[in-house]
């Protein structure tokens, strides 16, 4: 059932019930327009355009309902933290590097929990953070309905990563300080 703030006059759903899909709320189920501006930000990811090319297109161009009205994309927003709005270039890079939109759920990397944890506070963790935890330890596929294929996503991963390297600086000799992994910041514990 759609109740999220992004709905009320945005989505044709909005207020109904469940699609029998969704097997009464347990399975997601792509939303009607958020899938168009989400199968459009791979494919033009795919041609090379970079990720605020692509916000503006979005931000841009508009959607027609089946019923004739027309609605702008929009992101969905975060409860308590933001409104829904317009796309912005990391909107368009999560996108792009989310496999749940090709019909896989990722599970990634956490650390261990530690008895010098603080159980209440997610915050005031004690141990070092986990590296890279932006690259799923595992891909399982999931329930629901892929958005677009798992080649176009694969591929666009590609893109992204042949974007991050840098040939000059490859062959230079990695900094190794004195403190690195022994020394911590005392606000943050970094």
């Amino acid at each position: 059932t759609c109740t999220d703030s992004n709905g009320k006059y945005y989505c044709p759903r909005f207020g109904m019930s469940d699609r029998p899909e969704s097997q009464l709320g347990r399975i997601p189920v792509p939303h009607p327009i958020e899938m168009h501006a989400v199968k459009l930000a791979a494919s033009l990811y795919g041609q090379n355009m970079s990720d605020l090319d692509i916000a503006n297109l979005l931000n841009s161009h508009q959607y027609r309902l089946p019923d004739g009205t027309v609605v702008s994309f929009r992101t969905k927003g975060l409860p308590g933290k933001s409104e829904p709005g317009y796309f912005g270039k990391d909107n368009i890079r999560e996108i792009i590097r989310n496999p749940f939109y090709v019909g896989y759920v990722a599970h990634y990397p956490t650390r261990p929990l530690d008895m010098e944890d603080d159980p209440e506070s997610i915050r005031r963790r004690k141990a070092a953070p986990v590296k890279n935890r932006r690259q799923p330890q595992i891909l399982q596929p999931g329930q629901h309905e892929p958005i677009y294929p798992r080649e176009i996503w694969e591929r666009n991963i590609s893109i992204r990563n042949a974007k991050g390297s840098n040939p000059a600086s490859t062959d230079r000799p990695r900094k190794e300080y004195l403190l690195t992994g022994i020394g911590r910041c005392w606000i943050c514990l970094e």
